[in-house]
């Protein structure tokens, strides 16, 4: 495989793994600061929470990714196509 697709696999790595990160500090917090009380809340919610959680920082993983390559897909158009001028001795 070339040096670009190992790249943009190593991004979609990094990137789920940001937003799986994401996922699992939010549910963190949820149980940390949750004010519903426990009695109220149904069962099955309790036991889905944390993986509806990694599911939604799964998916932040992707969104980060597609985002990074739109923006390297575009960089190209925003890069000066002549050549800097040396600076002037002083």
């Amino acid at each position: 495989m070339s040096k670009q697709v190992w790249g943009i696999l190593l991004l979609l790595i990094g990137s789920v793994a940001l937003g799986l990160a994401a996922g699992w500090w939010f549910a963190g917090l949820r149980d940390s600061t949750m004010q519903i009380a426990v009695q109220n809340e149904s069962g099955f919610v309790q036991s889905t929470a944390r993986a509806a959680f990694l599911m939604y920082g799964a998916g932040l993983g992707v969104v980060i990714w597609l985002w990074c390559l739109v923006a390297i897909w575009l960089s190209p158009l925003f890069r000066s196509r002549r050549k800097a001028e040396p600076a002037p001795a002083v």
